[in-house]
């Protein structure tokens, strides 16, 4: 999920409003979110919860089986180590 919002315009956006504006606390919402924090600035982490249960929630009504599988996978990511 990190990867899809590793995109090279993200990065110069993020990195343009460092330059641009004094940010004293950026808040990163959602865990792919987290890869923009910067060193030095305080940084609030929001973790959706509706995430993992929509997921959860698809995995129930999902009928296919590989996008099944998919799904689940998904969701395992999204659980606590």
């Amino acid at each position: 999920m990190v990867y899809e919002f590793n995109t090279p315009e993200m990065h110069r956006a993020v990195d343009e409003a460092f330059r641009s504006e004094r940010v004293d606390v950026l808040q990163c919402e959602y865990l792919q979110m987290a890869q923009f924090r910067r060193r030095g600035t305080f940084s609030i982490l929001t973790a959706h919860e509706t995430m993992s249960r929509n997921l959860k929630l698809g995995i129930s009504s999902e009928t296919e089986p590989l996008q099944k599988v998919r799904l689940f996978y998904h969701w395992m990511q999204m659980l606590p180590l």
